[in-house]
């Protein structure tokens, strides 16, 4: 999906920006900052959206005093305008297919991400995080060790705050950690982290992407700029990451819950120790069982991070003590509370059957779990191979049935209208020394708006019946 580019000096770090024409195709989060921006260099815009665009006040007084317009649908008007674009910046959630994009592609004018945008105009050390899971926790993780540390860093992109929102916060000192989704990555051109890492690759928005080597493309373009002063930390013994790595000329970090070891450098677990190993020196950093996060894919998450700090040179002391306050976030196996010898535990995060995966992997004991909610075209029959710690599955929501068709004889099934219905039947389901886990598998959107909304609907009910509520 390689984008052809009128000129390099587009957009330029230095320079002149009053002379171009940038449009900015979705008006959410990621595109109001990249708006923001961009007025901030005297740009002329183009803003385009499907639907009335909800601007900010303050935005929409400093866009009228400026040179700006704006195309709500898909008007002729608005085709016209794209011909006259310097460059088109796509909001993540913008399909492929749009055809203000097409119009744009067609004509040769450059379709960058808003990750690209802000990309150009970061200065200082960037660590790039992706992977189908754990990318929110492991990003957070690494910001916080390096604030622990004394170095400046900024945290932004996929986990909420737009990249382009931060870029004016930086210098040429400030380390800025990065959380980028496939989406942000389909449309990089000079994206060049100096830190690339890859937590997991597995089967997920396929609703998106025809294949899932689509989707795997989407996120190696995070190092197709790489060079042998940069790394790429990956984890080991994944046969597609290893291919990747054989032809990627950054420096390779890998990491590994297992005592093998590392190759050039990286992280491990030996003889229940996070180990650091670099320039062919192996240090302890902590003991596995110190670390506060729930499950063996949080474990991978510290090592990938552990990695991820090599080339900043921060002691094991520091590291370990950031480690040991690091709390974890909120819908990420989030330990809701314990009633009457129950553990209920959100992970409402998990959106897809790999992170679900993870979640009954890195628990132990017997598991009420809580499937459902609006699929996104997976296979959940991987599933059925994880039932053997849990003694009773509640499928809700729009893919209940389908959860139910794929579970089918491994594991004792019951039907849920709702989650808030499956979490009371669960109430009722467990007994003391189990654990209640929401990790649905699925999106929110056919009960909520969001993730979050759905685990703080799950700790709400928790929460009244630790208060005696029922």
């Amino acid at each position: 999906m390689k984008t052809m580019a009128r000129s390099s000096s587009i957009l330029p770090r230095g320079g002149d920006w009053r002379h171009t024409r940038v449009g900015v195709l979705g008006l959410g989060r990621s595109g109001l900052a990249a708006v923001e921006m961009l007025l901030n260099r005297e740009c002329h815009l183009v803003l385009f959206d499907d639907r009335e665009a909800r601007i900010p006040g303050s935005l929409d007084e400093r866009l009228r005093a400026g040179t700006y317009s704006i195309w709500t649908g898909q008007s002729t008007a608005g085709m016209q305008a794209v011909k006259d674009l310097d460059a088109l910046i796509v909001s993540p959630g913008v399909p492929s297919g749009h055809p203000i994009l097409n119009a744009a592609e067609r004509i040769g004018i450059p379709v960058w991400s808003e990750l690209e945008l802000a990309a150009r105009q970061i200065e200082g050390p960037m660590v790039l995080v992706t992977g189908t899971n754990g990318k929110s926790t492991t990003v957070s993780l690494i910001h916080h060790l390096l604030q622990s540390a004394g170095r400046p860093s900024l945290l932004a992109g996929n986990i909420g705050t737009a990249l382009s929102s931060v870029v004016d916060q930086a210098n040429e000192e400030t380390v800025v950690v990065v959380e980028a989704s496939s989406f942000q990555l389909e449309r990089v051109d000079t994206l060049h982290p100096f830190v690339a890492v890859l937590l997991n690759i597995a089967p997920d928005h396929l609703n998106r992407y025809a294949t899932m080597e689509d989707y795997a493309e989407a996120k190696r373009r995070m190092l197709e700029n790489s060079t042998e002063k940069d790394y790429f930390v990956f984890p080991a013994g994944d046969p597609m990451v290893e291919r990747w790595s054989a032809v990627c000329s950054s420096c390779k970090l890998s990491f590994q819950a297992s005592e093998k070891p590392t190759g050039e450098g990286g992280t491990s677990l030996e003889n229940g120790w996070l180990v650091q190993c670099s320039g062919g020196r192996a240090e302890r950093v902590l003991p596995a069982s110190a670390l506060p996060l729930l499950g063996r894919h949080n474990l991978l998450n510290a090592l990938a991070a552990l990695a991820a700090l090599i080339p900043f040179d921060l002691s094991t002391e520091t590291l370990a003590a950031g480690l040991r306050s690091f709390q974890g976030l909120p819908h990420r196996m989030e330990p809701a509370g314990e009633v009457d010898g129950v553990l209920y535990v959100n992970d409402s995060k998990a959106t897809n059957v790999h992170a679900a995966l993870a979640a009954l992997e890195g628990l132990t004991g017997p598991i009420v779990l809580l499937l459902g909610g609006q699929g996104k075209g997976e296979d959940y029959s991987p599933l059925r191979e994880s039932m053997g710690t849990v003694r009773a599955a509640i499928c809700y929501g729009d893919e209940a049935a389908v959860l139910e068709e794929a579970l089918q004889g491994a594991v004792e099934l019951h039907p849920a209208s709702s989650m808030e219905a499956a979490l009371d039947l669960a109430h009722g389901l467990a007994s003391g020394g189990d654990t209640v886990l929401l990790s649905p598998a699925c999106t929110s959107y056919d009960e909520f708006n969001s993730f979050e909304e759905r685990g703080d609907a799950f700790k709400a009910m928790v929460s009244g019946w630790k208060g005696g509520a029922r």
